[in-house]
């Protein structure tokens, strides 16, 4: 984290996606100014930083920079925040499948693409919260609202992977076909962005690239 002072204010920026949290890579998925991506990590709004007294904003423009540069998402999760998950990662209950089925559909559904990604936590959230109990449609619900505060990457690993099996099952598919197409396109979309972003838009990364052919089926 890169820590600045904002009108007299001590603030973290972020550095890399692994400092960011899921519920602030939502906010960074469609373009945005300078002035709203910092908003999005100190909370304050757009038009105040317009005027605000940044003590060092060449640092903080610089630190930015990996928004519109590729990220690595893992293939294969291990994690998602204090949820260790096992080498052999298989859903336990036809339940389970059926509501990530459920949800997967929901999200091809959405016309935004904010809306479809959201979904991702709901399916890292099926999943998880039937570690250590049975599995309970409501609770993994809720589980998906903390993953807010959780490391995006964590998210987006456990998320897709799931999206990934299922979409294999149904299409009788290699999983590590689908997560190859996922993760390669992913990848590069950080260095198009970058050379397509005008001086006062910028393209934040993956997000688009997980769009069509990721989440709408």
């Amino acid at each position: 984290m890169l820590s600045v002072t904002i009108n007299n204010k001590k603030y973290n920026i972020p550095t890399g996606w692994h400092e960011v949290k899921w519920s602030q890579y939502l906010q960074l998925i469609e373009p945005k100014k300078i002035t709203d991506r910092i908003s999005i990590f100190t909370g304050i709004s757009a038009k105040k930083l317009s005027n605000a007294k940044i003590t060092g904003l060449e640092p903080i423009l610089i630190a930015l920079k990996f928004i519109d540069e590729g990220m690595e998402i893992p293939e294969n999760p291990t994690r998602l925040g204090e949820y260790k998950l096992p080498k052999d990662i298989t859903l336990q209950s036809i339940d389970q499948f059926w509501m990530l089925e459920a949800e997967i559909k929901k999200a091809s559904a959405e016309t935004k693409l904010t809306d479809r990604m959201k979904y991702l936590a709901n399916y890292a959230a099926i999943y998880c919260q039937a570690l250590n109990e049975d599995f309970d449609y409501e609770k993994s619900m809720e589980l998906a609202k903390e993953f807010d505060d959780y490391p995006c990457l964590d998210v987006l690993s456990v998320g897709t992977f799931f999206l990934a099996k299922l979409t294999a099952i149904e299409k009788n598919l290699q999983m590590s076909y689908l997560l190859s197409i996922i993760h390669w396109k992913n990848l590069n979309r950080g260095s198009r962005s970058s050379r397509k972003r005008s001086a006062t838009t910028q393209r934040s990364t993956r997000s688009r690239g997980m769009s069509k052919k990721m989440m709408k089926r």
